[in-house]
């Protein structure tokens, strides 16, 4: 009975362990948007809201030729000191990536591909010249002995679908209504958490380290590429496009 509550209870605090971290991701995000919100919405008042009942008023054309150059020169007050809380909103989620990455340390360390590939090759040979990879160790395997290796491709659908359900629109939803895409970098490690997360390609720089974050998360398991039958870490790329309206 003892040895089944020391399980129960091992679970339990490793179960409780994931939830804070995961918990605390979410609420390192939320802090940073609900500061970046709060000056925004003191700049508004400050600058935007005297406007929005104008529409309504008849007003001469002398009236209305003032109300337009004092619309303009509020509206450039308002961008000139916006614009630097964007820019440290943006830095904030990458500072929180860059800190994430560096409490998720990875346990393998080899990176399996099949050399006969000139496309895989050419990957790797330009991942290898990365001080970012500097700690790998690359082997290349031919494919009579690509029968061994196991490369779980379906993780990628799999992430996706996870990350486009988990992803929270709301910090987007006064967004232009373009097409906003990223393509993120990631490790699947032994262990099958997603690590090493980095955005690669990107139209806008704060959706991608969001992307990015949210993809830390998620905090859920795969399952991991095997060589030998044995668990390795391997690379991919996750092309991320979503359009807001």
């Amino acid at each position: 009975m003892k040895k089944i509550t020391l399980f129960v209870l091992i679970f339990f605090c490793v179960f409780s362990f994931a939830q804070k971290e995961k918990l605390s991701i979410k609420q390192e995000i939320n802090k940073i948007y609900a500061e970046f919100n709060n000056k925004n919405s003191e700049l508004s008042k400050k600058y935007l809201e005297k406007y929005k009942g104008l529409k309504n008023k008849k007003l001469n054309d002398t009236e209305n030729t003032a109300i337009d150059i004092s619309r303009k020169n509020d509206y450039r007050k308002y961008n000139d000191e916006i614009d630097p809380l964007i820019k440290s909103k943006v830095e904030k989620l990458k500072i929180l990536l860059d800190k994430i990455n560096e409490q998720n340390p990875l346990i393998g360390r080899t990176i399996i591909y099949v050399k006969d590939d000139p496309v895989e090759t050419l990957s790797i040979e330009s991942a290898k010249k990365s001080t970012f990879n500097a700690n790998f160790i690359f082997i290349g395997i031919t494919k009579n002995e690509e029968i061994e290796f196991v490369k779980r491709v379906e993780n990628i659908q799999q992430i996706r679908n996870d990350l486009v359900g988990n992803f929270d629109t709301s910090h987007f939803s006064d967004s232009d209504e373009i097409t906003l895409s990223v393509k993120i970098s990631f490790i699947l490690d032994e262990d099958g958490f997603v690590k090493r997360v980095r955005p690669t390609e990107t139209n806008n720089e704060e959706f991608a380290y969001f992307s990015a974050l949210s993809l830390y998360e998620m905090n859920k398991k795969y399952e991991p590429s095997t060589y030998k039958g044995k668990p390795i870490l391997s690379r991919y790329g996750l092309p991320v496009k979503m359009k807001f309206k």
